[in-house]
């Protein structure tokens, strides 16, 4: 298996992210998250990208799901944890 199929969907995610089209960026990132290896440190970056999207789309409860996912593969990760902090206090907010 080519664990690198998963790239375009990755870079066409971030792109899209950057252009703030959240949804799309999403959809991208699922689709690369189902072809990266499950434990790589690829999957963090996919997972915490997800994870970024949701939160601009104050999607908190779906963000915090996706971050959580990302850090049980790589607990110390920074940016996910950064971004889990967003989404914890944009669900704080929403009580």
């Amino acid at each position: 298996m080519n664990d690198h199929f998963f790239l375009p969907f990755f870079e066409r995610g971030c792109a899209k992210l950057a252009l703030n089209n959240y949804r799309s960026a999403i959809s991208d990132f699922k689709q690369a998250t189902h072809m990266a290896p499950p434990n790589s440190a690829a999957n963090v970056a996919i997972l915490n990208n997800m994870g970024m999207a949701e939160n601009n789309l104050h999607h908190y409860s779906d963000a915090v799901k996706v971050l959580k996912k990302a850090l049980m593969i790589i607990p110390g990760n920074h940016y996910a944890l950064s971004n889990l902090k967003i989404a914890k206090r944009g669900l704080d907010k929403n009580k």
